[in-house]
């Protein structure tokens, strides 16, 4: 049976509770599927641990997810490679420019968690203005490009992880973290990755 647990943009979050994946579904793609809607509600921390599995740890630890090297295609020619971290975190509202991060599961909690891909270089970046889907996600110092994840997804990309699991990290993405995303280099170039030269580690 699939399940709708949140919403973002044009995409469902659909849990599938025969395996427990969790993964980002363009919503034409659910037209005549058969699907309950049982929207997450997230207010304690505590429980969202207990009911996940998640180590007990501050605000704003971060987890890594997965990794990849892919060869990027230039917008004017050309090839590089680069390597990408998939991360998730946990977010504290009270830090500065929280409240502009759409996140209505966590509506009632003091916190929410997010995924985003992080270039292993600073000298690359992933702008927001060519990811249509990322949004601002402001940690600490410095603003990360992600989505901002139920707790199902949370829970299902740790198992993933813990499998090595690459592809289907991506995938659950729907390629919003890897063969759709666009990176930007220093010289203000643009460029989208060449999926076929996908590379994980």
């Amino acid at each position: 049976m699939f399940m709708v647990v949140s919403e973002y943009k044009d995409y469902m979050f659909v849990v599938d509770t025969d395996d427990g994946s969790c993964e980002m579904v363009k919503k034409k793609s659910m037209s005549g599927v058969d699907y309950t809607v049982q929207k997450s509600c997230v207010n304690s921390f505590a429980k969202l641990r207990l009911l996940y599995g998640l180590n007990p740890v501050d605000f704003i630890p971060y987890f890594g997810i997965t990794g990849y090297t892919a060869t990027y295609i230039f917008d004017t020619g050309g090839m590089m490679n680069c390597t990408m971290n998939v991360m998730m975190c946990i977010v504290s509202k009270n830090l500065k420019d929280v409240n502009d991060v759409y996140a209505p599961v966590y509506e009632s909690a003091d916190f929410f968690m997010a995924a985003y891909v992080e270039p292993r270089y600073e000298s690359y970046v992933v702008p927001l203005s060519y990811n249509d889907y990322l949004q601002a996600i402001p940690v600490e110092d410095k603003i990360l490009s992600g989505i901002v994840i139920p707790p199902e997804m949370a829970s299902y990309m740790i198992r993933l992880s813990c499998n090595r699991n690459q592809k289907g990290v991506l995938r659950a993405f729907d390629g919003l973290f890897s063969e759709k995303l666009i990176v930007q280099l220093p010289h203000n170039c643009k460029c989208r990755v060449e999926a076929n030269f996908l590379r994980g580690f």
